[in-house]
């Protein structure tokens, strides 16, 4: 697995009849850590409470019953190396690409949008500074 959007954007495909609509179409990203919220709501077990839990149950957002989106961020780490996602635009190593119009990453647009590159560190910062140090 890596940060690039090879490794981190996959097909997600959830079926429940009478539930979900069939043959619907969800564009938002997602993340797998949400499957573990998602089954335990759907299964009528509550979430655990002594500890964060890092997920959202996106059965609102798949039946249409949401009108916002799941996540604002969507981070990724492996080992040190670390990536995040906000909209379209998407961070990792310094590196800044537009996934609206650039889903190949193969334009870094970081020297032309200092401004969203440093709002996005911020985030991504804030964000690392609550997980323990990997250790791989």
């Amino acid at each position: 697995t890596t940060l690039w959007e090879g490794g981190v954007r996959v097909p997600f495909l959830a079926k429940w009849p009478g539930r979900l609509p069939a043959g619907s179409l969800y564009h938002e990203p997602v993340i797998q850590l949400d499957i573990f919220r998602t089954a335990l709501t759907a299964a009528g077990r509550s979430v655990p409470s002594d500890r964060v839990i890092d997920s959202v149950d996106l059965m609102p957002f798949l039946d249409g019953t949401a009108v916002t989106v799941p996540h604002e961020n969507l981070y990724w780490r492996f080992g040190a190396p670390s990536a995040i996602r906000k909209g379209a635009w998407k961070l990792k190593g310094g590196e800044l690409y537009n996934l609206a119009t650039d889903i190949g990453e193969s334009t870094n647009v970081a020297a032309a949008n200092p401004a969203v590159v440093s709002s996005l560190q911020a985030d991504l910062n804030a964000w690392k500074s609550e997980l323990v140090p990997p250790l791989w």
